[in-house]
């Protein structure tokens, strides 16, 4: 139905009100899903653009939930394909919209970071992380960092000196969404900062372990572990308790 509905001459999209185009925009959001889900990206991104043209005016108050959608779906599939220009234009407009919930936002965040460091601009995606992180609550300092570096290892080396593995693994799963979000960023600037050798790289790792004890374990938290037990090694000599 919806590739008919693609054809040039069944496109009368102009006349449509408003109830139809959002029907319309909505089998366009379930025909580019799917087709996410098969790996077709390029057909799915179509379909998805498709969606967003028929969506009427005001739709990001009327008609939030779907164009969040949409938007959200065209974007990832621009990604594969990289599609960068609607790719950084979807993204944005998703971002822009005032008064809602961080949460919404973080597929949008997510492509874009990884879009930025994909094409190699790696101070860029750094930047953008950590602005991500400061409305997160996560804050890196952007002076003094090898100060910063020297306490944050002195405070990791006094957190698991007598910690234990047993001790480790009754931890909390860290649940609350924001913060999980962060710990995704942290993890992804720790990477991109390790090909940019940049001083943010140990910044990163050690706010992922301070984290880690104050919320909770998540899918970042081991990594980060044997990364941090890494540098104590390199640094201090520290060997793991038992």
């Amino acid at each position: 139905m919806v590739n008919l509905l693609s054809e040039p001459q069944a496109d009368s999209s102009t006349v449509l009100d408003d109830k139809k185009r959002i029907q319309l925009a909505t089998l366009f959001l379930q025909a580019g899903w799917k087709a996410n889900e098969s790996a077709s990206f390029s057909l799915g991104g179509a379909y998805l653009r498709k969606g967003i043209g028929l969506l009427p005016d005001g739709h990001w108050e009327r008609f939030y939930d779907t164009s969040l959608e949409l938007y959200s779906l065209a974007a990832e599939a621009e990604f594969v394909e990289g599609d960068v220009q609607n790719l950084e234009k979807h993204c944005n407009e998703i971002i822009a919209q005032k008064d809602r919930p961080i949460e919404d936002k973080f597929r949008a965040y997510n492509v874009l970071v990884d879009s930025i460091s994909g094409r190699n601009m790696l101070t860029e995606a750094m930047d953008l992380i950590l602005s991500i992180l400061f409305k997160l609550g996560c804050k890196l300092p952007k002076r003094g960092r090898m100060l910063h570096v020297i306490a944050g290892l002195v405070k990791a080396k006094a957190a698991t000196k007598h910690r234990t593995t047993k001790e480790i693994s009754k931890m909390v799963m860290m649940t609350d969404p924001k913060k999980l979000q962060a710990m995704r960023l942290l993890n992804k600037l720790t990477t991109i900062a390790y090909y940019a050798n940049s001083e943010l790289l140990p910044l990163a790792i050690l706010k992922e372990m301070s984290w880690t004890i104050k919320y909770g374990i998540s899918e970042s938290s081991p990594p980060t572990f044997c990364a941090v037990g890494l540098i104590l090694l390199d640094t201090f000599g520290v060997r793991q308790a038992t």
